[in-house]
This record gives C-alpha cells, sequence and structure tokens, in this order.
C-alpha cells in the first residue's frame, strides 16, 4: 500500500478528507447523502484507490504507521 485516505461518500466524487491530529474523526450526521464513508487505499500499480465502506459503527480512523490504518 501506498497512500490511504478517507472519503465522505463513494471516492468517485472525490470528497476527500483531511486528516488531523493523525487520523479522522467521522461524524455520520453531516455525512454526504449517502451516508457511508470509505476507506481508499492506494497501491502503486493503482492510480484509483480500493475502496471499503466503512461501517456505522467505526467513529474514527487512525494512522498507525504511514500508510497504516486503524479504524474502530
Amino acid at each position: 500500500m501506498s497512500a490511504v485516505e478517507v472519503f465522505d461518500g463513494p471516492p468517485a466524487e472525490m470528497a476527500s478528507l483531511e486528516p488531523g491530529d493523525g487520523g479522522w474523526t467521522l461524524n455520520y450526521k453531516a455525512a454526504a447523502p449517502d451516508g457511508h464513508f470509505y476507506l481508499g487505499c492506494y497501491y502503486a500499480t493503482r492510480t484509483t484507490p480500493l475502496a471499503i465502506r466503512l461501517p456505522p459503527t467505526v467513529s474514527n480512523c487512525r494512522i498507525t504507521q504511514y500508510p497504516q490504518v486503524s479504524c474502530h
């Protein structure tokens, strides 16, 4: 994995969130119309991220050792 991003809505909509304090805090009340956050994982051979829809029980994602992320 070469990079990671968190998106508010599908990554195709390009609503990438800026991390703060080493990670992202997810606010579902302020989420995009589809109501989901996505973890976008980039690999050296891909120009678009592999997207993983995060379940609504996830409230934050933290960078553990870039680009590794832990979501809870």
